[in-house]
């Protein structure tokens, strides 16, 4: 007999495991509900969520087929379902064991199961670019941090005579005051990128330079084949995904294929694994030869990095730091980037330093289950707990930075590097990070920012170098400040800060990629 009580309390307990990330106790629970009585199409679809999350793609796909047949199910059903398999992916990128192999086929079955049915909906291109005639490249992305880092110093230096710029915006943030409440004022300036203006487009006309931002498109709140036919419209010749598999994406609108030429850039370290993306753009030091056969798309490397530096307006002035007494390692990033074996090395350095601690700022620690998860992690891998501290990092703003005259050194994350804002926020605060050799993209980028900087001395080959690296960072003084004193004159000097070169470059990689398209129709 149907309990609607039991069957209300398993919904809230899904949702519950779900918010926490936990999905496959939340398809357990799912599992008891679906037995209650003839399943509803909430309740499968969910399933199939569930399923998806964990990388059980044949067992979401039935779930959601079943969906379907209760006639629950649409586009943005298939939407939200295609999502959740990119957050597997993501966590599948975390995984210390996962091969490269497994990584590229689990891709693939993404694109097989949610871009190659809509191949049927692609259509021909009838326009016909001149050589005088301005390419339009779009850019599709759902971060706010990103759009601000990259677009505030990007906009400033285009070539508006070749390029036209056209901004298609995901994020499902709606509230602008607490957008601008996050946002470092001091960090960018704001007359180069004004958020009132772009997030809200009553204010275009209110606004003496709203020229500049005219081209841009809220989606968050559109299908992904009317954000296509948007795209069609707007006669975008290259367009840009800025999110790969991360939270945000709209992968399935370049599945439409809407422009003639698909990059993928910055925000994701894999493959996406669908054909109709042409160029990955990374650099030689992220990808180096060899990385081609795991990407479905073809690599595009920039000469130089392709990273880049904005220096903030707001720059904290450099403390000395205790050279005698309790030396400070640190982490600042997500720590769900921390695996066991990660946080073994760390308790072995800290074991052979009586007198050291670790401090790890990050603002995933506001989360009750994240801090949870990685205690009992680091309890595990033996780490002595009394000499960690968990402190809340500050979001893109003046703290942030000054956190980093409370420290000595800096511990990478491996085999999967911190975000590179955290690495080149340390350098800039002359604080020298021990990292390890990555066999993948997304373990080269702290590798890559230090090898170009001369600091090569601070990357391991193996374990057992980091572990010596690290401590001799605490032990040798004059090693370490040899390493880090004039490290924020020595990034100030480098390419990395040279924003107009970078996008000189963009630029150039985009007019190639165009010049070199089959299509005898486009450029």
């Amino acid at each position: 007999m149907f309990d609607p009580v039991r069957a209300a309390l398993l919904d809230t307990q899904c949702a519950q495991l779900a918010q926490e990330d936990k999905f496959k106790e939340a398809l357990e629970i799912a599992y008891v509900a679906l037995s209650l009585e003839p399943p509803t199409g909430i309740r499968l679809f969910n399933a199939a969520i569930f399923a998806a999350n964990t990388g059980s793609v044949v067992e979401a796909l039935a779930y959601y087929q079943q969906a379907k047949s209760t006639g629950f199910i649409n586009e943005n059903c298939d939407r939200l379902f295609a999502a959740a398999h990119s957050q597997y992916l993501c966590n599948l990128g975390y995984l210390m064991e996962c091969k490269r192999g497994v990584s590229f086929g689990a891709h693939l079955d993404w694109y097989s199961l949610h871009g190659r049915p809509l191949r049927a909906e692609q259509k021909e291109f009838s326009k016909q670019l001149g050589t005088e005639e301005k390419i339009r490249v779009g850019f599709v992305l759902g971060d706010v941090y990103l759009a601000n880092t990259f677009f505030s110093g990007m906009l400033g230096y285009t070539n508006r005579n070749r390029f036209e710029w056209y901004l298609y915006f995901n994020s499902p943030l709606q509230d602008k005051i607490k957008i601008l409440g996050d946002l470092d004022k001091d960090r960018f300036d704001q007359n180069c990128f004004d958020w009132d203006l772009y997030f809200d487009t009553t204010l275009q006309d209110k606004i003496s330079h709203s020229g500049k931002y005219q081209n841009r498109r809220k989606i968050s709140e559109m299908s992904d084949s009317e954000v296509s036919k948007q795209i069609r419209q707007d006669k975008i010749d290259i367009l840009i995904d800025l999110a790969g598999h991360t939270e945000g994406n709209r992968l399935r609108v370049f599945c439409y294929r809407p422009a003639p030429i698909q990059i993928s850039f910055l925000k994701y370290w894999e493959t996406t694994g669908i054909s109709e993306i042409d160029f990955v753009l990374m650099d030689s030091e992220i990808a180096p030869e060899g990385e081609d056969s795991y990407f479905v798309e073809s690599l595009s490397r920039f000469e130089k990095s392709c990273f880049f530096y904005h220096v903030p307006q707001f720059a904290p002035p450099l403390l000395e730091k205790k050279e005698e007494g309790i030396f400070i390692f640190s982490y600042f990033d997500e720590v769900k980037k921390i695996h066991l074996r990660t946080a073994t090395v760390w308790g072995e350095i800290l074991k052979n330093l009586p007198e050291s601690r670790l401090h790890i700022y990050s603002k995933s620690l506001k989360k009750s289950f994240e801090k949870k998860s990685i205690t009992e992690l680091l309890k595990k891998a033996g780490v002595p707990l009394e000499r960690v501290f968990f402190l809340l990092e500050g979001v893109f703003d003046k703290q942030a930075l000054c956190n980093y005259n409370s420290v000595h050194a800096v511990l990478d994350s491996f085999p999967f590097s911190c975000e590179v804002r955290t690495s080149f926020d340390a350098l800039f605060m002359e604080v020298p990070i021990v990292t390890l050799r990555g066999n993948r993209p997304l373990g080269r980028r702290t590798g890559s920012l230090l090898k170009r900087l001369g600091l090569d001395e601070l990357i391991a080959d193996n374990e057992r170098e980091y572990v010596e690296r690290a401590l001799s960072l605490a032990r040798n003084s004059h090693w370490r400040n040899r390493l880090s004193r004039g490290l924020r004159d020595r990034l100030l000097s480098s390419p990395f800060v040279d924003i107009e070169g970078y996008i000189r470059e963009f630029e150039s990689i985009l007019e190639v990629a165009c010049q070199s398209y089959s299509a005898p129709d486009i450029c």
